[in-house]
């Protein structure tokens, strides 16, 4: 166990003289360093550990006034001398007179009062004191808040700063004023906190990685795009074709249609017209002729309009064929033209099927490129979240580096402490890894001496009492007087044993002479 040798004033409490006091109705004392009262139980231990304090305190002594007959009218008195190198301080206090500090005067003998007492006695000692008893007994939070208070540490900021970089942000929220080694506790775990959320992302990212893999083949799908740009264009000429050859075929065979129905319906019409003209010619050919001979040739009228009858007829006969035969051949016309319409039909037909095929195949195609599509996007967002987890684990490292950057940094704050390997993280005190819990007695005194003398180093006059110290083992005081001594601080401990009367000792001899009438120790204390 390191410590650094207390400096400073160098004072020390040379004398103690107590009159009727709670239940001691006289007492001179003559303290050394390390000074242990025995004594059991009611026979003024406690009573004298609180003069010493009630003495560099405040208030008055009118109220611990010693019950007894013969002490009625005799009021409480204390006087402390404070020796030094180069100074020497008494301190009386008596009833409910206020305290009276008196000084020497440089190297004189001559002694002069100190104008504002309470003022100069709380500059000199705390009147808390430095008390092992209430850290070894105290709470876990309560016992770390208190080792804390007594390990007075500077934070190198640069270092830390520097440490931190641009993950300064995590530590935004944790305030600077706390103590260097919570201040790095709270921040490990904001940066622990941080690298474990890199991590479950990363595997959130990695698990979503390998799950969407499931889904894509390992080689990879042809691209059909330059297939389906092929056959979209050759679709596409094959459609125009198809359209231009049936529109031209369709016009084609209604022109030859149209054509040969007006001519046939021309020469319908021609034929008609001439065997009307011939058949009205003849007639009134045969009315003329009938007309000058009707009297005389009734019978040769009779006999030539059968001949004339027969040659109507001939001729009608005539006309007739010739019209069906006109007729005939543009029927012929008529079924050519439609022959090479359905000839053409056929043709755009076999177009069309070649081309819904190809339509099929197209669609087999872009069915195609719609799974490259989905697959090539699946591998993107594969690459995304790799790329993402990578970026995590890297961050994570980067933290990891930070954590021990920290731990480092903590574990060089705690090579200043006095106690080697001791670690506080939240309410947990360890040392070398080991909990409080875990330490034997000889440790924890150690610590509660550490933390005791750390306290009582912060006043001119360092002193360390120590009450009640036979609720603990030997172990705890000989470990706590040892750390005491060795800073050159001073200690006063009150030890009960099981008989006999109250007796002082001053570095191993016993000392002072102590008069102890009823009841015993203090009516305002539980302690004694």
């Amino acid at each position: 166990m390191k410590m650094q040798r207390i400096a400073g004033g160098g004072l020390r409490i040379t004398a103690l003289e107590i009159r009727n006091l709670w239940g001691v109705k006289e007492a001179v004392i003559r303290p050394g360093q390390r000074n242990i009262i025995r004594g059991a139980n009611a026979t003024g231990k406690s009573s004298l550990l609180n003069a010493i304090q009630l003495a560099l305190g405040g208030g008055t002594l009118g109220k611990y006034q010693r019950i007894g007959t013969d002490a009625e009218n005799e009021p409480a008195e204390i006087v402390l001398e404070i020796s030094g190198p180069s100074d020497f301080i008494r301190v009386e206090r008596e009833g409910d007179k206020p305290a009276k500090v008196l000084r020497r005067i440089g190297n004189s003998e001559a002694m002069e009062r100190v104008p504002a007492p309470a003022t100069f006695l709380k500059g000199l000692f705390d009147v808390r004191g430095a008390n092992p008893f209430a850290f070894l007994l105290a709470s876990d939070d309560e016992r770390a808040q208190l080792l804390l208070e007594a390990l007075e540490l500077e934070m190198d900021e640069t270092a830390l700063g520097e440490l931190l970089g641009h993950d300064a942000d995590l530590a935004d929220t944790i305030p600077d004023s706390l103590h260097p080694l919570v201040r790095l506790s709270l921040i490990h775990d904001a940066v622990y906190s941080a690298r474990r959320g890199c991590n479950v992302e990363a595997q959130g990212k990695r698990k979503a990685a390998e799950h969407l893999k499931r889904s894509v083949p390992a080689e990879r799908i042809e691209d059909p795009s330059g297939q389906i740009e092929a056959l979209d264009a050759q679709i596409a000429a094959q459609a125009e074709q198809a359209a231009r050859r049936e529109e031209s075929s369709e016009a084609a065979a209604l022109a030859a249609i149209d054509d040969a129905k007006q001519v046939r319906d021309r020469e319908g019409d021609r034929l008609e017209s001439e065997l009307a003209a011939e058949s009205k010619r003849l007639r009134g050919e045969h009315e003329k002729w009938a007309a000058g001979l009707r009297s005389e040739l009734d019978r040769k009228i009779a006999e030539r309009e059968r001949v004339v009858g027969h040659e109507v007829e001939a001729i009608s006969a005539a006309t007739a064929a010739n019209v069906h035969a006109a007729f005939t051949a543009r029927e012929m016309l008529i079924n050519e033209a439609e022959g090479t319409r359905d000839h053409e039909r056929g043709a755009v037909a076999k177009l069309k099927d070649g081309i819904r095929d190809d339509r099929e195949r197209l669609a087999q195609l872009r069915e195609r490129q719609q799974e490259v599509s989905r697959h090539e996007n699946t591998r993107a967002q594969i690459a995304e979240f790799e790329l993402a987890a990578d970026g995590h684990e890297a961050d994570s490292g980067r933290l990891s580096d930070l954590l021990r950057g920290l731990e480092e940094l903590k574990r060089k704050l705690a090579e200043k402490l006095p106690v080697s390997g001791l670690d506080i993280s939240g309410k947990e005190i360890r040392v070398n890894g080991v909990p409080w819990a875990q330490l034997n007695n000889a440790q924890q005194g150690a610590i509660a001496g550490v933390v005791a003398v750390e306290r009582a180093k912060r006043s001119r006059l360092p002193v360390v009492f120590f009450d009640e110290a036979e609720r603990f083992d030997g172990a705890h005081l000989d470990a706590i007087s040892e750390i005491v001594e060795a800073n050159g601080a001073q200690l006063f401990a009150a030890v009960v044993v099981r008989d006999g009367e109250i007796e002082v000792e001053a570095d191993g001899q016993p000392v002072g002479a102590i008069d102890v009438d009823a009841p015993g120790d203090p009516v305002m204390s539980s302690k004694g």
